[in-house]
């Protein structure tokens, strides 16, 4: 029988059937391994999204056992408190954490509505150990509700707001030197604001949307695109065609593969407009596309988010309903462009404005805002859960 016939028929059948197919012969066995099959099971099984329609996984099998996985509601994930040592912060929210190598940085953020930091604590993910970074230079400002992302051994952060009438543009930090500086940048500079989202790819800052109080002391909401070049520091407005998001802040923006996603924000006096939409941007295209997704996630605004390979997940943030916080955890497959509700074990109490990092294959979340500001650091185990099922493949990691 021609291969290409034996591939036709074993892509036909069921996981559980492939199982005992593959134990009759060597052949059978490499043949069951193939992409195609295990592409053609999961295209049954969850219909693929036209958004990623040129995706090419390295390995359909590996999708399909972890996504089950998750989907399993036996062994659930599990959060666990960390009790760490060293000099811990104060409770804050509206800070930025950024991974680089094995410490996360955190940034300034806020206690209450006029109470800001200006202080930078190092979190080490394998002590489990924080320290307080005395700068050899600066100073830093006291802000809140910036946005930061780490390229090499350096940290940008862009916007934020003292809490009295200060704004900020473009500011790094140095990691190995410790040192705080205000950057000159030529191009077309993007508006100081504050709640907007940023996020890197290859030597690039993006940063979307957020808002500004203008010379009448009104709120005015962002819609605008702009990358920055950190290599020669020159900032480019983009102006992209397709569906292009409405104005918004409060959301989330990660780089997912070669693509950026955007996902919540809201707008308007007291939230008058709320959003739990997806849009995907295509720095190549220049193209915003709004995804049409299966299934609804009940939140909207200053969620945790974070991702483990092709699945974006949302812990926490203001409900899309109401004015009260969420503690559920919501997967996004971009795959198959479907949301569903992850369960968890010993789940966080309630909250908006943390933060999150992928280290490894457990998500780090420090801080917040519940009733008061948080200073609580848990980490999320993701990788426990999939070898409690038995399913052995590589450490997960983030793609952003």
């Amino acid at each position: 029988m021609p291969n290409e016939v034996s591939l036709r028929i074993l892509s036909q059948l069921e996981p559980k059937d492939l199982n005992a197919v593959q134990m009759t012969s060597q052949t059978l066995h490499r043949f069951c391994q193939e992409n195609t099959i295990w592409k053609s099971i999961c295209k049954r099984k969850w219909s693929l999204s036209p958004v990623f329609k040129r995706r090419c996984l390295p390995s359909w099998k590996e999708y399909y056992s972890r996504k089950m996985s998750l989907l399993n509601s036996v062994n659930g994930l599990c959060w666990i408190e960390i009790s760490a040592s060293g000099d811990k912060p104060s409770g804050r929210y509206q800070h930025t954490s950024t991974l680089i190598g094995q410490y996360i940085y955190y940034i300034g953020g806020q206690k209450t509505a006029e109470e800001r930091f200006d202080e930078i604590y190092r979190f080490d993910t394998v002590s489990h150990s924080f320290e307080k970074v005395e700068l050899n230079s600066g100073p830093m400002p006291k802000f809140a509700r910036h946005a930061a992302v780490g390229i090499d051994h350096n940290i940008y952060t862009f916007g934020g707001f003292d809490g009295f009438s200060k704004h900020y543009s473009l500011c790094m930090f140095d990691t190995i030197e410790r040192t705080w500086n205000y950057i000159d940048c030529r191009g077309n500079l993007p508006i100081p604001r504050t709640n907007h989202a940023a996020t890197a790819m290859d030597r690039s800052m993006y940063i979307f949307g957020g808002m500004y109080k203008n010379d009448a002391k009104e709120l005015v909401f962002l819609n605008d695109l702009y990358r920055l070049d950190v290599d020669t520091l020159i900032w480019t407005r983009l102006f992209p065609s397709g569906d292009i998001p409405p104005p918004r802040c409060g959301h989330r923006l990660i780089t997912l593969e070669n693509k950026l996603l955007l996902f919540g924000g809201g707008s308007g006096p007291n939230w008058g407009r709320k959003f739990n939409d997806v849009h995907i941007y295509d720095p190549l295209m220049n193209h915003w596309t709004k995804v049409v997704v299966k299934g609804r996630v009940s939140v909207c605004t200053f969620s945790t988010c974070f991702n483990v390979g092709p699945f974006f997940f949302v812990y926490g943030g203001q409900s899309f309903h109401d004015d009260t916080l969420s503690n559920d955890l919501y997967m996004l497959d971009t795959v198959s462009m479907e949301w569903t509700r992850i369960e968890t074990i010993c789940a966080p109490y309630p909250r908006d404005m943390a933060t999150g990092n992928m280290v490894g294959s457990n998500m780090y979340m420090f801080g917040g805002l519940r009733m008061d500001a948080e200073n609580t650091i848990l980490y999320l185990q993701m990788q426990d859960k999939i070898e409690s099922l038995g399913i052995k493949y590589p450490s997960m990691s983030p793609l952003s």
